[in-house]
């Protein structure tokens, strides 16, 4: 299927985003064939280590401890881009009862990902 779209829009097969921009992302399934970056063995970010980071440092060419210097930086505002996030769905009028809990699981897990890979 991804490559007779690839052929009928005249884009790669293996670029989700063009074929989507062609196909439409509702299309049924449209979301199952965006795949993430694969880093280190795994493109769940989960089991992504601060070992596979830095090998990806390396191949990119950037030292490695910039690359974790970075991941760090991005990893400590994941909280207050959370909260930000949280309000703005109460200002829109989203449901307190659903949006406050997920905000509170979401920043727990970003510090319990910090601390497993010995970023905190």
């Amino acid at each position: 299927m991804l490559r007779r779209w690839g052929q009928q829009y005249h884009v790669s097969a293996a670029n989700p985003f063009k074929l989507l921009a062609n196909v439409g992302a509702d299309v049924p399934g449209a979301a199952q064939f965006i795949v993430a970056m694969k880093i280190g063995e795994s493109y769940e970010v989960a089991q992504v280590t601060a070992a596979d980071w830095r090998r990806l440092a390396k191949a990119c060419a950037i030292e490695e401890e910039r690359m974790m210097e970075l991941l760090t930086a991005m990893v400590a505002a994941m909280p207050d881009h959370v909260t930000d996030a949280r309000d703005q769905a109460l200002r829109c009028g989203l449901s307190a009862a659903v949006v406050a809990p997920l905000a509170e699981l979401l920043i727990g897990h970003v510090c319990e990902r910090m601390s497993g890979m010995g970023l905190s």
